[in-house]
């Protein structure tokens, strides 16, 4: 199965974030890949929205400085202790909320570029962290 629309665009500004934040060269290859599947349906004359790009871009910015600093974090022997030094704990389950909230957001972008080509299945979340899509 071929990557769908909405999905393809989430993977090329998640590519893009990554190769502005991390700087790991090898990326620049994986978002050649996906532009060129883009371009698959850019000549079956299929419409695509900068603004999808824009809109998904700056949701997935948010979600990856909050889940990098989060991250951090996972490598230690004691994750909890060290969650509990880097953050605290409330401040770490309004992290949590805040990207649940972004994920939903995305979600949402997701399913609308889905729904305006035509191209891609709605995504669908039950409940997740409390939202529903």
């Amino acid at each position: 199965m071929k990557i769908q629309l909405p999905e393809l665009i989430d993977r090329i500004t998640i590519s893009e974030i990554k190769i502005e934040k991390l700087k790991i060269p090898h990326l620049k290859e994986e978002l050649d890949a996906y532009q060129e599947a883009l371009n698959e349906f850019v000549e079956k004359n299929i419409e695509i929205k900068q603004e999808w790009f824009d809109r998904l871009k700056k949701v997935n910015t948010k979600i990856f400085e909050l889940e990098f600093a989060v991250r951090e974090i996972m490598d230690a022997d004691d994750v909890w202790k060290a969650a509990e030094e880097k953050f605290g704990f409330a401040e770490l389950g309004r992290r949590v909320q805040i990207i649940s909230k972004f994920v939903v957001e995305r979600a949402n972008i997701k399913n609308e570029i889905a729904e305006q080509t035509g191209y891609g299945f709605k995504e669908v979340k039950t409940d997740y962290c409390g939202q529903k899509i």
